[in-house]
């Protein structure tokens, strides 16, 4: 993997992200190009992770499953967070990519009951209605994932944020020093009003600084709001 600080290795992290998606993508072989469908799942990870899936007793599918067994399995989501600063770009994605071998179950055996638990269970069926009549016109199949990869974007160990201590108690003498510097350049009585009530603006922004060093806020946030303190008073001294 081309970003090893996004790659998931942990299993228990792996299973967590395999519950909450509902659809995998299966990719077979076909000529000239792959055929991939997209197919909901139920899974269980011992030694190896497999993944259940259930189809019709014919099918395209079938005939290239038949032919070659060889897969890959891909099941991703993509959460965008609206006013939730997870990071940067506001988002979460998550994958997870094997490949493996599928293989038909035979109807009766106690891998196709569990491997039929499992459908239910991960589609948040009533594991105890199972229809038998409808067992008859499917198939289960199960795929014998060989290597698993998995991707998170999310940072699962977020560095420190800014400002620390003294980036604060720094951020506190500029603003004190702007504040005195576009007061004495006011040139009337209406901007010196006005560089009073951005005193008090300034001096409780940077107050809040002060009072709350465990307030996390993240670089961006800072320095915009820095910015900002000096744009007003930028602004009083035209």
């Amino acid at each position: 993997m081309r970003q090893r600080k996004r790659q998931v290795t942990d299993k228990a992290t792996i299973c967590a992200m395999l519950d909450a998606m509902d659809t995998i993508h299966v990719a077979m072989h076909d000529e000239p190009f792959p055929y991939i469908v997209p197919l909901n799942f139920g899974y269980h990870w011992e030694d190896k992770l497999t993944f259940y899936f259930h189809c019709a007793h014919e099918g395209y599918k079938l005939e290239l499953l038949h032919r070659n067994p060889h897969v890959c399995v891909n099941a991703s989501s993509f959460v965008s967070y609206a006013g939730a600063s997870v990071k940067g770009h506001l988002h979460d994605y998550r994958s997870v990519t094997a490949r493996g071998v599928a293989e038909k179950l035979e109807p009766d055996s106690a891998e196709f009951i569990h491997a039929h638990e499992r459908l239910l269970a991960h589609n948040l069926r009533d594991t105890s209605q199972v229809h038998t009549t409808a067992m008859k016109f499917i198939e289960l199949w199960k795929i014998t994932c060989e290597d698993v990869t998995a991707k998170a974007e999310l940072r699962r160990n977020p560095r420190k944020t800014w400002p620390t201590r003294r980036q604060r108690a720094t951020v506190c003498r500029w603003m004190r020093a702007i504040f005195w510097i576009c007061r004495s350049k006011t040139r009337s009585d209406t901007a010196f009003a006005s560089t009073e009530v951005c005193k008090h603006q300034t001096l409780a922004c940077a107050g809040d600084f002060a009072q709350f060093p465990k307030r996390k806020r993240t670089d961006r946030q800072g320095l915009s709001i820095c910015f900002c303190m000096l744009a007003l008073h930028v602004f009083d001294m035209l």
